[in-house]
């Protein structure tokens, strides 16, 4: 029997274009529509030199040098695997797109996962998976 750790985190980083908006008008934007949910939760726009700060407890909008044309990224604070964190990606991926967000073949999305608690041979795993599937992933 498979044990899961339902106390684990994840975090997800969305990386999209944007030629009709700004980054500031976009984080007011997701703001909006988070605390409409979410009271407790919004959206911070962070410059390129504020961009390490630590998103332990707010979404983090910043800007992304890898990207040729205008855009961002969209950073979440670490959340746990419910549906409210689910909805809370719902909410800012419909609010990019509803503001003419799109993904190009520059940008990416990446998924981080708490996985303080596994063994090596775990994590070895992980990795032998990820290796076989890496032409896909990518």
């Amino acid at each position: 029997m498979t044990v899961v750790n339902t106390n684990r985190t994840f975090g997800v980083e969305l990386e999209f274009v944007n030629t009709q908006y700004g980054l500031s008008e976009l984080t007011t934007a997701i703001n909006s529509a988070l605390r409409a949910e979410f009271p407790e939760q919004s959206c911070k726009f962070l410059t390129w030199g504020q961009s390490d700060q630590n998103t332990v407890s707010y979404w983090k909008m910043t800007t992304d040098g890898s990207l040729r044309q205008q855009g961002g990224e969209l950073i979440s604070p670490p959340l746990p695997a419910t549906p409210a964190s689910f909805r809370q990606i719902e909410i800012v991926t419909a609010t990019l797109r509803n503001m003419n967000s799109k993904i190009d073949v520059n940008c990416g999305l990446h998924v981080h996962h708490d996985a303080n608690d596994l063994t090596v041979r775990q994590l070895g795993h992980i990795y032998a998976l990820y290796a076989s599937f890496q032409t896909l992933i990518s």
